[in-house]
Parts: structure tokens; C-alpha cells; sequence
């Protein structure tokens, strides 16, 4: 039936056009509402947002990973003093930032922008491998046109769960397209596993879980290698993370 869908021409190729332009058109409008919030733009975005921005300027003007708010109410501290609430993913790529531009919302407002647009074009090209191209160009539409689901203002993990849940599904669906081996969908596994743990810890969680799931399903191979392959993933993701558990 896909195959069909596909191969098929006239009528249906030229009712795909519309939608591919559609979508990029849905790229540049929302990159440009993107450049003019990011000129109007003047709040911290909340508690939350506030408190990665605080850690991200410390980490920027060489204070380490630092905060100045009381967050967790449960020991004394000094203010500033080390960040332990915190996943370090966030503030760190917003200090990378940071350095580059300078402290600003605008800064928040690009990055938020840049990984809603990156999320979009990876699930389309996700669905693009496994089902027909127009159904690729709306599920690409539908990130741009959820705007419940993403950030612009806040620098909060919403748009950073939702590219990497959009990534696994990339490394999903070309692992099945194009023959991957499992250690090389392994090794993928783990560093975006790790990546999303430094998002948010328990995101580490269900990458665990997605991991299992793909490479366990993979039955070109024996039991034991499937096995050995979810092992490695683990390992990978818990030894990136290692880091961040030692001192916490």
C-alpha cells in the first residue's frame, strides 16, 4: 500500500507540492514571529526559566555552575553557591550562548526557535522514511503548529524533550530503512539517552525503555546479541551521566 502511495504520479505528485511548500513556508513565518519576539522580548520567562538562566550567566562569566536562588528548601547552603536542583544540559548550551552573544532574552528566544525547527525537520524526516512524503510534510507542520507543546520565551527542557523524542524516532526509522547495525543504533541510543539525562534526569528513563524496545525487536540477530547491545547503550548512557552523579 505504501509502496504504492509512493510510486504513484499525475495527480497525487503534484498534490504533495502544496504541502512541501507549505511546510517551509511554516519554516520561515515562524522563524521570522521568532526574530521579532526575540527584539521584544524583556521576561525571564518564570521561576523555572529563571533559575537556568541565573546558572547559565554564572557558567558563562566564569563562575561555575552556580546559582543564586534557594531552590530546594531541604539544607543549608550559601548563596551563590553549587547548583544541585538543576539538570547542567540546559545551562550549559545556553552559556555556550551566552558567550558568543552576550546575556539577553533575545539570545533564549533564537535558541528556542532553532531547536522547535530542528525537532520539526527531524521528525519529518523520520516519517518521511517510513510512510509517504506528505504525511512527513504534516507531521512537520504539526510540531511548527502545536505551540502548547513548545517554548519561545522560557529556557525550560519542553523543547528539548520533544528533539529528542524526534531524533530516537530518526534513529529509529532509518535503522529500519536503511539496515543499521545494532551497535551502531547502540552507540546512538546511548549518547542521546545521555544528552536527554542531561536535560532532565528522568528523561535518562524512558531512553532506557526506547533503547530496550529497538534494539531488543531487532530479530536479524541472536538473543545474546540483542542483549549485548542493549548493554552497551546502558553503558554508554550511565557513564556520560556519570559525571553528574558523582558530585550529587
Amino acid at each position: 500500500m505504501l509502496s504504492h502511495i509512493r510510486n504513484t504520479g499525475g495527480k497525487l505528485s503534484r498534490s504533495k507540492t502544496p504541502l512541501r511548500l507549505f511546510f517551509w513556508l511554516a519554516v520561515v513565518l515562524f522563524g521570522a514571529a521568532g526574530a521579532r519576539l526575540s527584539v521584544i522580548n524583556r521576561s525571564d520567562g518564570g521561576w523555572d526559566s529563571a533559575s537556568n538562566l541565573i546558572t547559565a550567566r554564572s557558567l558563562a562569566t566564569g563562575h561555575g555552575f552556580t546559582t543564586l536562588q534557594v531552590q530546594d528548601l531541604v539544607e543549608r547552603h550559601s548563596i551563590p553557591g553549587r547548583e544541585t536542583v538543576r539538570a547542567p544540559g540546559i545551562p550549559v548550551v545556553m552559556a555556550a550562548v551566552f558567550r558568543v552573544t552576550g546575556t539577553s532574552p533575545a539570545a533564549v528566544v533564537a535558541v528556542n526557535v532553532l531547536t522547535v525547527l530542528l525537532a520539526a525537520l527531524s521528525l519529518r524526516a523520520a516519517v518521511r522514511r517510513v510512510a509517504p512524503s506528505w504525511l512527513a510534510e504534516v507531521a512537520g507542520l504539526l510540531v511548527i503548529a502545536s505551540p502548547n507543546n513548545y517554548e519561545l520565551v522560557s529556557l525550560v527542557n519542553n523543547n528539548a524533550l520533544t528533539l529528542s523524542v524526534s531524533l530516537g524516532l530518526l534513529i529509529a526509522a532509518s535503522a529500519k530503512q536503511r539496515g543499521w547495525s545494532g551497535v551502531r543504533v547502540a552507540v546512538l541510543c546511548g549518547l542521546l539517552g545521555a544528552a536527554a539525562f542531561l536535560v532532565k534526569q528522568s528523561y535518562i528513563l524512558g531512553f532506557a525503555a526506547f533503547a530496550t524496545v529497538l534494539l531488543g525487536s531487532d530479530t536479524r540477530n541472536r538473543l545474546r546479541s540483542r542483549l549485548a547491545r542493549i548493554a552497551l547503550a546502558g553503558s554508554l548512557m550511565a557513564v556520560l551521566s556519570a559525571a553528574y552523579w558523582y558530585p550529587n
